[in-house]
Parts: structure tokens; C-alpha cells; sequence
């Protein structure tokens, strides 16, 4: 793990390479917060950090959105990590927020089958499409 005053670089186990800020993100734990407990029913961990990485590098090469470090050998703390450049991009960011939360619940073993797709489509439902942006106005009222 290199380390600067304001960024590090994370190495996990099987060759992920997060460079991170080195800090945590408040409002993005705060809507971590909301939704374990819309979502979750607070099942999963407790206050996990969550920060704005400004790369992610997958062991094949490729780079991703988000992350979710389970913690390993190697690496012993856990925390969602989500690209920098969806930061404002409602609802990128939370999105990708939401999708790592799965993640985290199902375990990152799992992947993206079925498991995670049917999680996933459950914690959508269950925050009613909002982090879509699909919530609908009311009609509007009748004057007659």
C-alpha cells in the first residue's frame, strides 16, 4: 500500500488496485445509512466506509465504477470504493452505491447471477425505484 498525504493505493489479494482518497465520504455514508436500513433492514455491517476512488483497476486489466473490498489477507479493511468521476451524477453514483450494498449482503463471491440479480431487483423495489429517478409525480388534482 503506497500512501501520499491525500491518496493511497489500495492492493487486494487477487490484484484489485484502488487508488483512493484518503478519507472518508459523508454523504455517501450517509446514504449508505438510509438505505441498510430502507433496503436492508440494517443487516449489513454498521458505519462501513465508504470514498471516492479516482481508479480501480481490475486483476485483468479493466477498470470498474465501484467496488466492494471485502477485506483479505492482504488487505484487512473493508469499504465501497466508487469512481470520483460519478461524483454529482445523481443517480449514477447511488446507484452505484446500492449496487455494491448487494454486493456486500450476497457476498462478492457470488458475482452478478442470479443471486445478485434477484437481490438486486428486491432492494430496488424496496427503495420503490427512487435512486432511479422513476418516482412518478401525483396526478394532478380534479378542479370538478
Amino acid at each position: 500500500m503506497e500512501t501520499s498525504d491525500d491518496l493511497v493505493e489500495d492492493v487486494t489479494e487477487d490484484g484489485c488496485r484502488i487508488l483512493r482518497e484518503n478519507k472518508r465520504d459523508m454523504l455517501l455514508e450517509a446514504y449508505y445509512t438510509i438505505y441498510n436500513k430502507q433496503c436492508f433492514s440494517n443487516s449489513l455491517p454498521f458505519s462501513l466506509p465508504v470514498i471516492w476512488a479516482k481508479k480501480i483497476t481490475l486483476p485483468d486489466g479493466g477498470h470498474a465504477s465501484a467496488i466492494y473490498v471485502p477485506g483479505d489477507a492482504v488487505l484487512r479493511r473493508r469499504y465501497i470504493a466508487i469512481n470520483d468521476t460519478l461524483s454529482g451524477m445523481f443517480p449514477l453514483e447511488r446507484l452505484c452505491l446500492l449496487h455494491e450494498m448487494v454486493h456486500v449482503k450476497v457476498g462478492p463471491e457470488v458475482g452478478h447471477g442470479e443471486e445478485f440479480i434477484a437481490e438486486f431487483k428486491r432492494v430496488l423495489d424496496a427503495n420503490k425505484w427512487e435512486v432511479m429517478g422513476c418516482i412518478d409525480s401525483p396526478p394532478p388534482v380534479s378542479a370538478t
